[in-house]
């Protein structure tokens, strides 16, 4: 590797760790909610017009 990228690497690292970082929260997050979705849950905690509460009776 050139000397040049060294520098450019050591001079960014803390901004190239924080999007990996990031990166990878936002890919969990889209992880569990596609899960949830999928096994037929609610991701918006019952919230949302569709989703029955917990704490509507039937």
């Amino acid at each position: 590797m050139d000397i040049n990228m060294f520098a450019w690497l050591s001079a960014n690292l803390a901004t190239i760790v924080i999007v990996l970082l990031l990166a990878a929260a936002v890919f969990f997050a889209a992880r569990h909610v596609l899960r949830t979705r999928k096994a037929g849950g609610c991701s918006s905690q019952g919230s949302c017009p569709h989703c029955k509460s917990s704490k509507d009776p039937e």
